[in-house]
């Protein structure tokens, strides 16, 4: 009535004003607002918000809003008006005489209270409006789904991707358990309560929930990662749940479909034929290396080891590293050793030829060999760099690219950094720039070349495509029988020490070898080209950024 009051005033003042303004004989804008009020139209609009404002439709109003319309439409039917033509129009259109129906609906009742979503009460009554049954047959796989506490109630904390309730669409990340099979969820359960009674159910399983407002996010359908590290769910005690965690190997090839959750990533196993049906949770990048930090820290200090800061955090080593000069290749190896490449984001690339070889191994005679072997084996095909040394030994063999360099300048050349890589051998060094290899490929040839372990990251990039090899060998039986074919100045010592070198090669630079070759006294070349012909026929994992 507040709004009938006022209008009333305003009408009052008006009519005094038109009275003077009639004398007159012409209209201004004020008597034509008076019209206009006094408008049935406008009356019955004010009428309709007073009763849905005040709650309490006096009797002297049409207390049924859908009988207040009919009024209108009888006063409207039959105006010569172009503007009571138009709101007839708006009146009868389809979906109008829905609205009204609400509005009546509104202002004879009382709004329920409204509360905030992560507060809600688990009063009954609270929640019987917004609350929803859901009845299914349980799968005799896992549910996909995990649990969490959340001011006092338990939630849903996240949804498997490819899951049965993520297929079925049954649940969403935040509903609220109220129910379970009739068993009413309050403030004394917890989660692995909830995850103990859900386990428990067999034949139809009934839950009554409170869903949550939050729009489900989409999946990832094309990021994928290559895995570095073994991980094994059962020796996991912070997965949030054995049922739903993804084991895999080093090696493996991981589809991620979410990384919602800041340290469980959801992610399926990649077969040659595909992504496997199952998904799981992994460690995220971020949390499994604050793990292993940890983890490391509490070693070192445990032995002693009081600068643990670079050797924990990765980019503080980063940092560490690009202060030396390459030629620093024991320090910058040593260095190596304290980076965490747990994942890789790789790309599936049909089948191609890698432009060149890349070859390491310990001892360093034996990947000198394989490598002139190679060349020589089909000079058409396979290249050799050109290679600076301060070692005047070999420098008339056939097919082989040496340059003869003083060591004061070598070195002093290796600390300005024009060479790509550098490799050291009782006191001697070879060197070798990038436009070396690039010519190589430029021309069409494949480029064979052997570095140091610590310099096949600067290798693996685009332009180069390598196939990075290890020719290595875990029985010290077939080592001292290679040994046993060298010539006696060359024969190996410490037989031992070479295979525990092969060992930490591989540990600490698996992620970025391609194949492994056992070595063989007889037969070592041509299992490496084998190799080569079978990795490139068919589909290829690659580094993300070859591609994108």
């Amino acid at each position: 009535m507040a709004l009938q009051n006022a209008l009333a005033q305003i009408v009052t003042s008006l009519r005094h004003e038109s009275q003077n303004t009639q004398k007159e004989n012409h209209k201004d804008s004020k008597l034509q607002l008076l019209e206009d009020i006094l408008h049935p139209n406008f009356t019955a609009i004010v009428k309709m918000y007073d009763a849905i404002t005040t709650g309490n439709t006096p009797e002297d109003n049409i207390k049924n809003i859908t009988d207040m319309v009919h009024e209108i439409q009888d006063d409207l039917t039959g105006s010569a008006d172009e503007h009571d033509t138009e709101l007839l129009n708006i009146i009868q259109k389809s979906g109008m005489k829905s609205i009204f129906e609400c509005v009546h609906d509104i202002s004879n009742k009382k709004f329920i209270p409204n509360y905030e979503p992560d507060k809600v009460p688990l009063e009954e009554e609270s929640f019987d409006l917004r609350a929803v049954d859901i009845e299914f047959e349980k799968p005799n796989s896992t549910l996909g789904f995990t649990l969490k506490m959340e001011y006092g109630q338990v939630k849903v904390a996240r949804i498997i991707q490819h899951g049965f309730v993520a297929i079925n669409g049954i649940l969403s990340a935040g509903d609220v358990i109220l129910y379970v099979n009739d068993e009413k969820i309050d403030s004394n359960y917890t989660e692995i309560d909830v995850q103990a009674l859900l386990q428990q159910a067999t034949g139809i399983l009934k839950m009554k929930i409170l869903p949550s407002n939050k729009p489900p996010r989409l999946p990832m359908d094309n990021y994928f990662v290559q895995a570095n590290f073994h991980y094994h769910t059962i020796t996991d005690k912070l997965l949030p749940a054995k049922s739903v965690g993804l084991s895999f190997k080093k090696g493996d090839i991981l589809q991620i479909l979410s990384q919602e959750d800041q340290y469980w990533w959801q992610a399926k196993l990649v077969s040659r034929n595909g992504p496997t049906d199952f998904c799981g949770l992994i460690p995220s990048l971020v949390f499994e290396e604050r793990r292993r930090a940890k983890t490391y820290k509490k070693r070192l200090r445990n032995n002693g080891d009081e600068d643990t800061t670079c050797k924990c955090y990765p980019s503080k080593m980063k940092s560490m590293k690009h202060s030396y000069s390459s030629v620093s290749t024991e320090i910058s190896s040593t260095l190596d050793q304290y980076e965490m490449h747990l994942y890789e984001e790789v790309a599936q690339v049909p089948s191609f030829d890698r432009k060149s070889i890349v070859i390491i191994s310990t001892p360093y005679s034996l990947r000198k060999f394989l490598v002139n072997a190679i060349v020589n084996r089909d000079t058409g095909n396979f290249l050799k760099p050109l290679e600076y040394t301060n070692n005047t030994n070999g420098l008339t063999e056939s097919n082989i690219k040496r340059a003869y360099t003083p060591t004061e300048q070598l070195v002093s050349e290796i600390q300005s950094q024009i060479f790509l890589t550098v490799s050291k051998y009782d006191n001697f060094y070879t060197c070798i720039k990038e436009d070396s290899i690039k010519e190589i490929i430029a021309n069409e040839k494949i480029c064979v070349i052997d570095v140091e372990e610590q310099d096949i990251k600067l290798l693996k990039r685009v332009i180069f495509a390598p196939l990075i090899i290890q020719v290595r060998t875990q029985h010290i039986s077939v080592l001292r029988e290679y040994s046993n074919s060298l010539p006696h100045k060359h024969k190996l010592q410490s037989l031992s020490t070479h295979i525990k070198e092969s060992d930490r090669i591989l540990s600490q630079y698996g992620h970025l070898i391609d194949v492994v070759v056992d070595i063989s006294p007889t037969r070592m070349v041509e299992n490496i080209l084998e190799a080569r012909d079978k990795f490139s026929n068919g589909p290829q994992w690659v580094p993300a950024s070859w591609v994108y």
